[in-house]
């Protein structure tokens, strides 16, 4: 299975060097196929550095997939997940952060609401003074705060 992924992604940057049109799909094909293979290295007891390098080489292409038009949320739930899992660079991590920003102000409708999962889990790793207010109004804010100090902690 690993072999087949590798021969897909390598097939999909191929592609993306000749055909334009479908230059999304083949992005979100890297993307995709790289969250497997970082799903079957750890299974094979893959170290950090390799599953960390694995996720930043598809890092841009998870971000130039996901235009705010077609946002797929169980891909962006997970490469967050990941990128928290994983200590991805703080430079990196602010990506998923103003991509996730931008998804809010530019959604519809008009009513929207941020997605309190994402933002709980961005401001897990975000300083207090970057923390983003907006997503401050958590449904059990007691019951969160302390996961959230939890998780602070544990990465000083």
């Amino acid at each position: 299975m690993l072999e087949k992924r590798l021969t897909s992604i390598n097939k999909y940057k191929a592609y993306l060097t000749t055909e334009q049109e479908s230059e999304l799909f083949f992005c979100y094909m890297v993307g995709v196929d790289s969250m497997d293979i970082i799903q079957i290295r750890y299974s094979m007891d893959g170290g950090l550095k390799e599953l960390q390098k694995i996720y930043m080489d598809s890092f841009d292409y998870f971000l130039r997939d996901n235009s705010c038009d077609n946002p797929v949320y169980d891909d962006i739930l997970n490469r967050i997940s990941l990128g928290i899992l994983l200590n991805i660079p703080d430079e990196n991590f602010m990506q998923l952060v103003d991509y996730v920003q931008r998804l809010d102000e530019e959604a519809k409708p008009a009513d929207w609401t941020p997605d309190l999962l994402l933002w709980f889990l961005l401001n897990s790793r975000l300083k207090d003074n970057e923390k983003r207010t907006h997503a401050q109004k958590l449904g059990f804010p007691r019951e969160c705060k302390g996961a959230i100090q939890s998780n602070a902690s544990h990465r000083q």
